[in-house]
């Protein structure tokens, strides 16, 4: 269906008044003749009679001109639409309206029209649209838990339209084009009648990887007879923001200061400068630093040394203070720490009957035994046999460290693996003692961050020294600072390791110059397995006897440890859902959100444990549980991605064309589906205008001269 419609229709209704008034000038003004007798004009009043038809001719042909020349005037100010906007307007009652709104934070940029946002200026304009056509409609953000309901009533959509929250998240496309097709039919009409309509920003950062999208546009056009992207583009692409802030999970805790490293992305395409990061502590600002000048797209990490903590739960936050860039959201982060009240370490040594001198364990132990002594918490270190390692984990321990030994039975590999899960970290050194064979069994291959395969011994006189790679770990950052980041390593030299398999999600701590792994990481839960490839007494290298091994060893602790009772972290956004053990489900709590408005929990129960959940969290900041007498913290964070506002690059564009998607860009909604379109036939309209003014000009002079001859 072809419809036909005007930006301002009341000014083409003026075109035909106009045009009536042109015509009833010329029949009520003829053109009025003094009749002068002349005896010689007798003779040619035959001629005249002859040449008044020719006259009449051209004076309606020249009337038709000018009339048609106001009227067409009229209406190119009136601004027509062309005929894409058509399906979307036309007065169908068997037609359906599904409208996207991204809700995420790249549409917080601001718009032509500061202060507001891209999504404050686009939803207005998508009500007028939704007020505008009959037929059902549906609303979907993005970002959230709702699902599309379809309405008949236009004013019941432009209500859930203006109910939408804006978040500090980024959409999960796939997710949502899918959650799309599956409302579509709900419609009750058929797909050729069905429409998309997706407000959203064509940025880097909010449409990473249009490639995984082309199977989801592909299934969406399935169940719709078009769709529709409308870029809104912001109006400063200039940003800065904090993508990571992490604080280091120090096992000195207690009334020790701790360090945390903050990265400082720009996305924008000018150098930022004049920026200061402002530390805070449990609300309570502690310090700022100059960020310096930033080049265009890059980062740049900064760290800061926190005074002491006390046991129990703590919040760091960091924000920027200087030039307004594009997004505010951004400029700050959360992080949370939790300070343990005490340690139990288990460290397993394989002969407890040899002299203290000559086990394997001395180093590691003695390693313990000087960050305990730097602790104001109690510290508890317990040396146990291989086969007493079973009843010591019936109590909860916070770290196993076998020191080279030789297997363990499968029993016990079990009974490791549920404390494992349950937050307690696992180092494992390897040594002489040590064979494949004996790590090889299916839960050990499961627990360790790599199979041990062959001894790997170093040519003679050229052992290995040991190093950190770039950017060094929070954990060892006291390492970083001296030769052991690089070139000659501080840790010592090793003549002897074992190869190993890692596995697929392993992290690389530490390598030898040969570019074989000393000490690899494999996160399993709330805690951690480290795996350290070499001996830890002198048999197979050096490195106990440094003074740096104290460090070491306390750095892989922070790392097993790191993630181990700290509070949950999730990225705006995305729902919230925390185990709530030993609360009954008819208990409902309800989470204090960062603005100080409460929520209630949602309790569900999942793989067999309860949960509380809240649906999304929209903005940055704390959000508390609150269920019976416990009170649990979760911390917000924006994207750290989805700030990068720079546009989509012209050949993803292309691609998302490709798909079958229609692409508009405006800056808001209304101009998108109206004036956006109506360029293109006043620019018609405007050509058609100057060839009829041509054309009645060439005519006047050409019947003039005609006359005069």
């Amino acid at each position: 269906m072809l419809a036909f419609g005007f930006l301002h229709p009341w000014l083409a209704l003026a075109a035909a008044p106009i045009g009536a008034a042109v015509v009833l000038v010329h029949l009520l003004r003829p053109y009025r003749h003094r009749p002068v007798r002349w005896a010689a004009m007798q003779f040619l009043q035959a001629a005249v009679a002859e040449s008044r038809r020719r006259l009449r001719f051209e004076r309606w042909l020249l009337l038709l001109l000018r009339t048609t020349l106001l009227v067409l005037l009229a209406l190119m100010v009136a601004r027509p639409l062309r005929h894409a906007v058509g399906p979307l307007l036309a007065a169908r009652n068997d037609a359906a309206l599904l409208v996207i709104v991204d809700n995420g934070l790249a549409m917080q940029a601001p718009s032509t029209l500061p202060p507001r946002t891209l999504m404050e200026q686009a939803i207005p304009g998508a009500a007028a649209i939704i007020h505008a056509r009959p037929g059902t409609v549906a609303v979907l953000p993005a970002l959230g838990d709702a699902n599309p309901q379809w309405f008949a009533r236009a004013d019941l959509a432009e209500s859930a339209l203006e109910q939408l929250a804006a978040t500090a998240g980024r959409a999960d496309w796939p997710a949502v084009l899918a959650q799309a097709q599956r409302a579509l039919p709900e419609s009750g009409v058929s797909a050729a009648r069905r429409t998309v309509l997706l407000l959203t920003t064509l940025t880097r950062g909010n449409w990473p990887d249009p490639d995984a999208l082309a199977q989801s546009i592909a299934d969406l056009l399935a169940a719709a007879g078009r769709v529709i992207l409308v870029d809104a583009q912001p109006a400063d692409r200039n940003n800065v923001a904090i993508t990571d802030l992490a604080v280091e999970s120090a096992f000195a805790g207690q009334d020790l200061p701790a360090r945390a490293i903050a990265n400082v992305t720009h996305y924008g395409t000018k150098p930022a400068a004049g920026l200061t990061i402002v530390w805070s502590v449990d609300g309570r600002q502690i310090r700022q630093d100059d960020v310096g000048r930033i080049p265009a797209s890059t980062s740049r990490r900064l760290g800061a040394d926190l005074p002491a903590f006390g046991g129990g739960p703590h919040s760091v936050e960091v924000h920027l203070v200087g030039p307004a860039d594009a997004l505010k959201s951004d400029d700050q982060r959360w992080a949370g720490l939790a300070v343990p009240h005490g340690f139990r370490f288990l460290v397993v040594e394989p002969d407890t009957k040899a002299p203290p001198a000559d086990r394997a364990s001395l180093f590691v132990t003695a390693a313990l035994q000087s960050a305990a002594s730097q602790s104001s918490i109690p510290v508890r270190i317990e040396q146990v046999a291989p086969d007493q390692l079973g009843p010591a984990l019936f109590d909860p321990a916070d770290a196993v460290l076998l020191c080279d030994v030789g297997g363990l039975t499968d029993a016990d590999w079990r009974r490791l693996a549920e404390q494992v899960e349950q937050g307690c970290g696992l180092i494992v050194w390897l040594g002489p003692r040590s064979t494949s064979l004996r790590y090889a069994g299916p839960t050990a291959r499961e627990l360790l961050a790599g199979l041990p395969l062959d001894v790997d011994t170093a040519p003679e006189g050229r052992d290995w020294s040991v190093r950190l790679p770039e950017p060094v770990r929070p954990a060892f950052l006291d390492l970083g600072q001296g030769p052991a980041a690089g070139g000659d390593s501080a840790l010592g030299s090793i003549r002897t390791l074992m190869t190993v398999q890692p596995a697929a999600e392993s992290a690389v701590l530490a390598t030898a110059a040969s570019g074989r792994p000393v000490a690899l990481l494999r996160r399993i839960g709330r805690a951690a397995s480290i795996l350290v490839t070499t001996s830890p007494d002198l048999a197979w290298n050096n490195t106990p006897s440094r003074p740096s091994f104290p460090a070491f060893v306390l750095g892989l602790l922070r790392e097993a440890l790191a993630d181990r009772g700290q509070p949950l972290h999730v990225t705006c956004g995305r729902p919230i859902r925390m185990p709530i053990p030993g609360v009954a489900s008819g208990d409902i709590g309800r989470w204090l959100k960062p603005d100080g408005t409460a929520e209630a929990a949602r309790m569900y129960l999942e793989t067999g444990r309860l949960e509380a959940v809240l649906p999304a969290a929209a903005m940055p900041g704390a959000y508390q549980l609150e269920t019976g007498d416990a009170g649990r913290i979760v911390f917000a964070n924006a994207d750290p991605q989805a700030g990068d506002l720079a546009p989509l690059p012209d050949a993803q564009r292309r691609r998302l064309l490709q798909a079958g998607v229609s692409i508009v860009d405006a800056g808001d909604i209304a101009s998108t589906l109206a004036a956006g379109a109506a360029d293109d036939w006043t620019g018609l309209l405007a050509y058609v205008l100057l060839a009829l003014l041509l054309a009645e000009l060439a005519l006047t002079g050409w019947f003039t001269r005609a006359r005069q001859a």
